[in-house]
């Protein structure tokens, strides 16, 4: 659009040119009819003097000029001629009078000449100019037209063009189309994190591949950001479009030496069952299309009237969590860690707790990924992280000694360009001591910064924080990778000793990450404990410390400040 817009605002000079040009021959013209009438006044008072040198004396020369010369300026260089020239007779003094009017006759003559000279010079430029003008607008006709229904960056149609097209095929209620609504997952991480540069690129490669996967018969338009619309008129073929849009994500995509996938959303409403107008048919495929993403992303879904109530809820949480962080209705509740040995309490883990005025109370697992979604989870982060801190001085300065406070972070902050200033101007001010803290990130965030090579995990090293891998077994990394992470400690995901007491592979596997972890010098804790059974279990394969409803729940600040005190008396 600002090339649409800087075109016309050539076009705009132009005008302008135009009429300072058409002004300027305006005054030329009239010029040429004030010369052209001085020039017949000349003309017809030289005729009448020369009438009038026969017979004429120097008692009426003054009378013959005052009756018959007009020109205000002649008459006074002519009354100078007869006034100071004495030695001069009647008729010489006529004939000078005669000569001055020649001479003016043809310096008039002479003025039309030149300025219809500039007069016709003008008018071939202004001529020329509008010809140019008229054969270069027909030139970017094309172009405009362009501009107008295409997307600069990726050359696709855009909303306008997208608009137009679904106006003329829901007037025809006897023939069928999908509208398939496609979002990238994760992208605003991708674009935030490595540069707009990075993220424009790869979307004109996603888009690409998704328009060859398309064909000639259905098509491809690009809304805005990471959201891309289809039109598909092959509706027999949907599906093995779908399957095709999905399996195209597993290919990595290089650029600027970076290897990047961003899995698909698809979202599909059906013409005319799900809606007979733009509108609906657009509303509802965005609405299927948050399902999907709502189920982990990487896949398609199809409207129905019952997937509105969960979009419904959706947009919900969105529009309550930007008001509920506002209004400070997020707190912190604090769930001990104890050693299996002993039963000593050795730490807490920090979770956040959300109760909305609208909502009630909502869970972590629902409303943390739609904090990532829409933005506010470094906001929300920094809030978790600076009201952990202060707990936990304010913990010891009442005489309460536990070794750590684990803080979960999400990995979306680890990008930011200022994350760790933020984070030390947080534990400067609330005057924690970096060994005190411990950063949780799950499996899948540290195998991600390990494949970005971020260096902010090693700062907090090197101040002293603990580093721990929360949810461990549920991720999609390698084993070997463990030996290459500087992490102090392993905590096992709570499925692992669900059903562990009667099922032999879950306390194998339970049992070969403790004894790996304790290989590789790591402590471990097993989340999740529920029962005296499994506690034994975890003691009896060496597990170091146990968090879980079974030694403690999740409780507020103060509750902790009484349990432990009871818990250690």
């Amino acid at each position: 659009m600002y090339q649409v817009s800087k075109y016309f605002d050539k076009l705009a000079l132009l005008l302008i040119f135009f009429i300072i040009s058409l002004s300027t021959l305006f005054i030329y013209i009239i010029e040429i009819n004030k010369n052209i009438n001085q020039y017949n006044v000349y003309q017809k008072e030289i005729t009448i003097l020369k009438m009038y040198k026969i017979n004429i004396d120097n008692n009426n020369l003054k009378k013959l000029v005052k009756n018959y010369i007009t020109s205000k300026n002649n008459i006074k260089h002519i009354n100078l001629i007869i006034k100071n020239n004495h030695k001069l007779n009647t008729k010489q003094k006529l004939e000078q009078i005669i000569f001055l009017l020649n001479k003016e006759y043809l310096i008039t003559q002479q003025n039309i000449k030149v300025t219809i000279s500039i007069l016709s010079i003008l008018t071939l430029i202004l001529l020329f100019t509008l010809i140019k003008t008229y054969i270069s607008i027909i030139k970017n006709k094309s172009k405009i037209n362009f501009l107008a229904y295409n997307d600069v960056l990726t050359n696709l149609p855009n909303r306008t063009a997208f608009e137009k097209d679904i106006e003329e095929l829901t007037l025809n209620q006897n023939q069928r189309f999908i509208i398939a609504f496609i979002d990238l997952d994760r992208f605003k991480i991708i674009n935030d994190t490595l540069g707009h540069n990075v993220g424009d690129e790869m979307l004109k490669i996603i888009s690409s591949k998704i328009n060859i996967i398309f064909g000639q018969k259905n098509k491809l338009y690009r809304m805005g950001g990471d959201e891309f619309v289809g039109i598909i008129k092959d509706v027999e073929d949907i599906d093995n479009i779908l399957e095709k849009l999905i399996a195209k994500t597993t290919h990595l995509i290089e650029i600027d030496n970076y290897s990047l996938n961003s899995t698909f959303s698809i979202g599909i409403a059906k013409y005319p069952k799900d809606g007979f107008d733009k509108h609906s048919l657009l509303k509802h495929a965005d609405n299927a299309m948050y399902y999907a993403k709502d189920n982990g992303g990487n896949q398609y879904a199809y409207y129905n009237k019952k997937l509105f109530v969960k979009i419904q809820r959706q947009l919900n949480l969105e529009q309550e969590l930007i008001k509920g962080l506002n209004k400070k209705e997020f707190r912190l509740f604090f769930q001990p860690q104890y050693s299996l040995s002993d039963n000593k309490i050795i730490g807490v883990e920090a979770l956040v707790r959300w109760n909305n005025s609208l909502l009630g109370n909502v869970s972590p697992e629902e409303f943390i990924p739609v904090c990532e979604d829409i933005g506010i989870i470094i906001e929300l982060g920094y809030f978790i992280f600076e009201s952990a801190c202060k707990e936990y001085v304010r913990w010891k300065d009442l005489g309460i000694k536990i070794d750590t406070i684990a803080i979960n972070i999400s990995s979306i902050q680890l990008y930011q360009k200022e994350a760790f200033e933020k984070f030390k101007t947080i534990m400067d001010k609330t005057k924690i001591d970096a060994k005190n803290i411990e950063l949780e990130l799950t499996e899948r965030n540290i195998m991600e910064y390990k494949d970005k090579e971020l260096k902010i995990l090693d700062q907090f090293k090197q101040l002293g924080c603990k580093i721990s891998i929360d949810d461990f077994g549920t991720g999609y990394s390698s084993i070997s990778y463990l030996k290459y992470l500087d992490i102090d400690c392993i905590k096992i995901d709570k499925s692992f000793l669900e059903n562990v007491l009667d099922n032999e592979e879950n306390a194998k596997i339970l049992k070969s990450i403790i004894i790996l972890s304790k290989n590789l010098d790591y402590s471990v804790i097993a989340e999740g404990i529920e029962t005296k059974e499994e506690e034994n279990l975890l003691k009896k394969y060496n597990c170091d410390n146990g968090q879980g409803y079974y030694f403690a729940r999740p409780m507020d600040s103060n509750s902790f400040v009484k349990f432990y005190q009871n818990h250690s008396s």
